[in-house]
This record gives C-alpha cells, sequence and structure tokens, in this order.
C-alpha cells in the first residue's frame, strides 16, 4: 500500500500550511518540466540557463520547506504530526523529478558544447566555401 493511499485510508489531511507548500513545490516542479520540455523541443541555450536556473530555486524551496516542516512538528500540529511521513516523502519524489529533469538539462547543454556542433558548424562553412567557388565570375 502506498503512503498516498494510506493517507486515504486513515481518512488524514494535511495541515493548511503543509497542503499549501505542497502545492507551490508541485507548480514549481510543473514550470521546470514546461521549461525543460520546451528548451529540449527547440534546443534553445536560453531556456537551458532558464531551467538550470529553476531547479536552483526548487533546491532552495525544497530546503525551506523541511525547515518548515519541522518547525510545524517542534510547535505539535496533529495533522503534521500524523502526516509527517507523507509530507516528506511528497517533497522528496519532487525533488527527484526536478534532479532527474535537470539532468535532461545538463545533458543538453554538454551536447550543445560537444564538437559535432562545431564540426557541423565547420562543414557548413567549408560547403558555403565551394559554393563561393562557383558563384565567383
Amino acid at each position: 500500500m502506498s503512503k498516498a493511499e494510506n493517507l486515504n485510508i486513515r481518512n488524514l489531511e494535511f495541515s493548511s500550511s503543509g497542503r499549501e507548500e505542497i502545492r507551490t513545490l508541485h507548480g514549481k516542479v510543473v514550470e521546470h518540466l514546461q521549461i525543460v520540455n520546451t528548451a529540449v523541443a527547440t534546443n534553445s541555450n536560453t531556456l537551458v540557463d532558464k531551467a538550470k536556473l529553476s531547479y536552483e530555486d526548487i533546491v532552495d524551496l525544497e530546503f525551506r520547506l523541511r525547515m518548515s516542516h519541522i518547525a510545524r512538528m517542534r510547535k505539535g500540529t496533529p495533522k503534521t504530526e500524523n502526516t509527517s511521513f507523507i509530507h516528506m516523502d511528497l517533497i522528496n519524489s519532487y525533488l527527484r523529478i526536478s534532479e532527474h529533469l535537470n539532468q535532461i538539462i545538463l545533458h543538453i547543454n554538454q551536447d550543445s558544447t560537444s564538437t559535432w556542433h562545431k564540426e557541423a558548424n565547420f562543414l557548413t562553412y567549408k560547403q558555403g566555401l565551394r559554393l563561393g567557388k562557383w558563384l565567383r565570375p
């Protein structure tokens, strides 16, 4: 049985703060996914850079959410205590998703600086020189 199913079976719910934190993290990860997807589709270095910044924001947010959760635990909020294991598991899962997306971006970035791009540019330049010879009077 998954932890989320356990949440429903035991009729538990997140505290309002915890629920809002999960929604915020979810939104950031979805936004990151959209940036990465568009960067892959368009091969845009600008979007690659934006995706890297987005990932850094998610890592920072993840740390702040953990600290916020721990602070609620220290206060003894009952909903927080009852759902702590699920809350932290969700944070971990969203972080892992963003880490996978970041690996895709790092791979794209590595490809864009690899020699095949330089070779393609060289061949295009060389082809242009050949065409230039034919076009000269």
